[in-house]
């Protein structure tokens, strides 16, 4: 089965001058395909350099270098072939290379002095390599249908603004990517280091000839581009058109008339094209000026949000929240649409870069901590708890415990199914580690021993340990119950809440003390202080809080983190209500709990028998 692929690709270079010199060569070589992305920096003002014929240089020996060479033996010649530019001091300038080679499905790329690659994939953004001044990075890999490589040099890497190229790059269409790029770069000056290569990865059926589908070159436009497509036509009308052809005969006024019947019918049918053509781009035009006047009027409504949203993020919060999650609203209905235009693609990328900075919304992919099916053979992990940056992971199934260090990863398996036959949650204090069970509570020591013994249904409480006591909310009997922990276990249990206190408790949810007793319910938050309730209003959140499913804080955290994974996020409010910040993430989706270390800066959770993790924004 042939699995080749091919690129599809999208090229933006900068204006060469007397200091630099930018250009992306690619050529077919045998059995593959080369991309060679090479910008030229003249560091000696006194040497003479023509970059052009530099560049040309560069591109034959790396070419005439990989031309003939077998698979195996590509990674080695397109790293040797570049090495060669890591310095070029003595030539008066800088070299700044990328290289691409496509051979069937695999992608070998080399890069030198400071270029580097993304790759956008499945919805996520890696940077695959990243060269550094007077080095080399040489990396391979398996390409898949639909892989979107980002290839650019350090200049374009710097002139771009934090966080806009995972959207721009999630258009997936080379052309809309570097158009999109275009209005970026606009005040860049002098940009004759911009380079700037877009290759979309498909399979043959779609393009069955890469160098067909590979000839998209990007400047800024300065000609009207029907006006293109008409020269174009005209172009090949011209050609089909016959030569003339002198007839000798013996009567010249009949090759007269023959002459200026043949020119005159020539010029009845281009001038009968010609109106075709004017027609039929003439109804595009008015169709494409239709479309977008009956869609831009919520383009502009959006855009003056955003700018609104920007002016107020450091007057009124809440309402510069709100104007920017409604700009955000409009553009992604748009895009819903099918509407193609450079000022949405500009508008989604500008709303994407203000929303951590004006709305406190960040969105991010979630990154592996840890692979817990590495830890023990057959353990998955449904349970979590975290404590002096030890994270405590319990699989009910494979009845394990495993404690993780949230700083270094070290792991080690503290129980095991023969102290946890019928294990049902955990939980932790400092460096004690406890199992809610059938029987009652147990402490893992050596031995996990037993050390409360149940006056209430196991599978219908909430357990928790601070301050060297349990605590326990009964479900059933609408209490919370305290164990105060003493030198040779636990005394008897004591009624915690105030008396005359009547509250139902039977749909709580997930429960947080940190000195109050937080108490996470379907209906909302509820703050329980020296035994008296106090609900919680969630305040300045743009729109519903929705299902709420755990909540997470600690007196190590000052905020209070709320998962919502219906909608793949974390809301975190302060201990006031107040809204901080929400994270989403589409990992969180099948998330049933959280812990956060605000000391490490991360937020940790299972999915999937992994243990991931997001990045709190300071």
């Amino acid at each position: 089965m042939n699995d080749t692929k091919y690129f599809v690709t999208a090229k933006l270079a900068g204006t060469p001058d007397e200091n630099g010199w930018s250009c992306i060569y690619e050529s077919p070589v045998k059995g593959a395909h080369l991309y060679l992305l090479v910008s030229l920096e003249r560091t000696n003002h006194s040497a003479q350099i023509d970059f052009a014929q530099e560049g040309r240089k560069i591109f034959n020996k790396v070419s005439s270098q990989i031309e003939n060479v077998s698979e195996d033996e590509v990674f080695a010649e397109i790293k040797e072939a570049i090495a060669e530019y890591v310095d070029c001091g003595a030539r008066g300038m800088v070299a700044e290379i990328a290289g691409i080679v496509r051979y069937q499905n695999v992608a070998y790329l080399s890069l030198v002095n400071g270029a580097s690659v993304y790759l956008f994939r499945d919805a996520s953004l890696t940077l695959l390599a990243l060269s550094q001044e007077g080095a080399q990075k040489t990396v391979s890999g398996y390409i898949k249908d639909g892989d979107v490589f980002l290839v650019l040099t350090s200049f374009a890497c710097k002139a771009l603004p934090s966080g806009v190229l995972k959207p721009i790059l999630a258009l997936r269409d080379p052309d809309a990517i570097v158009q999109s790029f275009f209005p970026k770069f606009s005040h860049s000056t002098p940009d004759s280091l911009l380079a700037i290569l877009v290759a979309r990865a498909t399979s043959a059926k779609e393009a069955s000839v890469e160098d067909v589908v590979n000839k998209k070159v990007f400047a800024v436009p300065n000609v009207n581009l029907h006006r293109r497509r008409v020269a174009r036509l005209l172009d090949r009308m011209i050609r089909i058109f016959p030569d003339r052809k002198i007839k000798i005969q013996g009567d010249t006024v009949t090759l007269d008339v023959h002459r200026r019947r043949k020119r005159s019918t020539f010029a009845g049918v281009g001038l009968l094209i010609l109106l075709s053509i004017s027609v039929y781009f003439g109804a595009q035009r008015q169709s494409a000026q239709r479309a977008r006047e009956a869609y831009l009027p919520r383009l502009n409504i959006a855009r003056e949000q955003l700018s609104e949203a920007v002016n107020l993020s450091g007057l009124n919060i809440p309402k510069a929240r709100e104007l920017l999650l409604s700009a955000r609203e409009t553009a992604k209905s748009l895009v819903d649409e099918g509407v193609v235009d450079s000022e949405l693609n500009s508008l989604v990328v500008d709303i994407s870069s203000a929303l951590g900075e004006v709305a406190g919304v960040y969105e991010q992919d979630a990154s592996t901590f840890l692979d817990l099916s590495l830890v023990s053979s057959g353990f998955l992990g449904n349970r979590i708890d975290i404590s002096d940056k030890d994270i405590r992971v319990l699989d009910t199934s494979a009845k394990k415990l495993v404690n993780i260090s949230a700083e270094t990863k070290k792991t080690e398996v503290i129980a095991g199914p023969e102290y946890l036959p019928d294990a049902i949650d955990t939980f932790a204090y400092t460096d004690r580690s406890f199992i809610l069970s059938l029987d009652g509570i147990r402490e893992v020591t050596s031995d996990v021993e037993l050390v409360i013994k149940p006056e209430w249904e196991p599978k219908n409480i909430l357990a928790h340990a601070f301050a060297g006591n349990v605590y326990v909310l009964d479900k059933d009997n609408n209490n919370i119950i305290r164990y105060p922990g003493v030198r040779s276990g636990f005394l008897e249990g004591e009624d915690w809440l105030a008396s005359g206190i009547d509250v139902d408790m039977s749909d709580a949810i997930s429960w947080s003390i940190d000195g109050n007793i937080w108490v996470l319910y379907a209906s909302g938050i509820v703050r329980y202080g020296q035994g008296l309730p106090t609900n919680v209003v969630v305040q300045g959140l743009a729109g519903e809080l929705g299902e709420v499913i755990d909540m997470f804080t600690s007196d190590s955290e000052k905020n209070i983190y709320l998962l919502n994974a219906a909608n793949s996020r974390v809301v975190v409010i302060d201990k006031e209500g107040f809204f901080v910040a929400e994270y989403i993430s589409p990992e969180l989706s099948s998330a049933a709990q959280i812990v956060v270390s605000e000391e490490l800066g991360k937020i940790f959770f299972l999915s999937d028998s992994k243990l991931y993790y997001l990045d709190i924004k300071k």
